[in-house]
């Protein structure tokens, strides 16, 4: 017998159940901790925030404008490993579309959607969020979530904002992120934005789908599958 199981015959029979639970939360304690980071971050999360930075400076005709992490205090609510906010513009077209890419614990990475962020800054969501394909995972691509926002200000616009979670092997449209991350080290988070006249039909792809379909498997190469993940 060993000398847990001899402790536990001392106790006395009233005791033991508490005891139990004592011993129970502790070790449910250790695993939430290891899973939210609390012990400190894991070498492969920590090697996956430094390959953020890593986008490139031409995506196709698109050319990179400007990259920065994101602001401390977003960087600190979604306990970033790494991140990069960048916008690119293309050279024939002019148009513009801004991506933002974070890695960190699953937790607080899922939880932050446009429709939560976007309707706290003067958006209100156009009809539901639709899913769509680009491109395949075998290509850098998968499934995205695609929602609409139109501004409230007499001089706002519409925008397209797309969205996609990947732990490494493509990119998902999560219907309950929050719960089908559980279990992973780490999750990466894209997000592109793009604006458009809702009066008249875009002539040809959106501005965020000929970008995306470009960038995808350069993210893919360069900061998904990049070394140590």
């Amino acid at each position: 017998m060993n000398s847990n199981a001899s402790h536990m015959m001392l106790l006395p029979r009233r005791q033991i159940p508490y005891v139990l639970l004592i011993a129970l939360t502790i070790a449910s304690g250790a695993v939430a901790g290891a899973f939210n980071n609390r012990w400190g971050t894991p070498a492969n999360l920590s090697a996956a925030g430094e390959r953020v930075a890593n986008f490139p400076k031409q995506v196709g005709p698109w050319r990179l404008e400007t990259a920065e992490p994101f602001i401390p205090v977003v960087a600190e609510m979604l306990e970033c490993a790494g991140s990069r906010s960048c916008t690119y513009r293309h050279q024939q077209t002019g148009a513009v579309v801004r991506v933002g890419l974070h890695v960190g614990p699953p937790g607080p990475t899922s939880v932050h959607t446009p429709d939560v962020c976007y309707s706290s800054q003067d958006f209100e969501q156009i009809g539901p969020r639709t899913r769509i394909e680009l491109l395949s995972p075998a290509r850098g691509g998968g499934t995205f979530w695609k929602a609409d926002f139109r501004a409230r200000t007499l001089r706002g616009g519409a925008m397209h904002v797309i969205y996609g979670w990947s732990t490494g092997h493509g990119w998902v449209a999560a219907d309950r992120p929050r719960f089908e991350f559980v279990g992973h080290r780490l999750l990466y988070k894209l997000q592109a934005a793009s604006v458009y006249d809702e009066d008249n039909d875009e002539d040809g792809p959106p501005a965020y789908q000929q970008f995306l379909e470009e960038l995808l498997p350069l993210v893919d190469a360069q900061i998904l599958r990049g070394p140590s993940r």
